[in-house]
């Protein structure tokens, strides 16, 4: 860290006049902190995208997916599990084009009507998968002790 600050001084004394120095040298600093999350979400893209490619396989015609993907389309599992504000749990399988932009845009849509945490992974769509749920607060009551919720 303390060469890519010297780094960053140098440049600053170079291309920025001595009375601006010390507002560019602050502009970065606090900048930093979005240069770091932009960097996480490349990283992040490069991820989901090897995953992506590891676990595509072309959709196959099944008569109970209704989906808009026509049959022959790559497509991987995106599994997401997720717990409510009233601790109730649940795991649910989604088909979705083998895109980084499409996985990006369903996880997007779950993030958005999430009440709690949300976890994603992709999994080949010819893997097993059962959907699972779970009322943590309902379980909790029927041990008689409604006031406490074990997780």
């Amino acid at each position: 860290m303390k060469t890519v600050n010297r780094q960053l001084q140098d440049l600053t004394r170079t291309y920025v006049r001595e009375s601006r120095r010390l507002w560019a040298l602050d502009a970065i600093e606090r900048n930093h902190g979005l240069l770091a999350k932009a960097t996480q979400r490349r990283v992040n893209r490069q991820n989901w995208l090897a995953q992506i490619r590891e676990f595509a396989e072309p959709l196959v015609a099944d008569p109970g997916y209704w989906g808009d993907l026509a049959p022959g389309t790559p497509v991987v599992a995106l599994i997401c599990s997720s717990r409510d504000c009233d601790m109730c749990e649940g795991t649910t399988r989604r088909l979705v084009e083998a895109k980084v932009s499409a996985v990006e845009r369903a996880m997007d849509r779950d993030f958005e009507w999430a009440e709690g945490p949300v976890r994603h992974w992709i999994q080949r769509p010819s893997d097993a998968f059962e959907a699972e749920s779970r009322d943590r607060a309902l379980e909790a009551f029927e041990d008689g002790h409604p006031h406490v919720i074990y997780g």
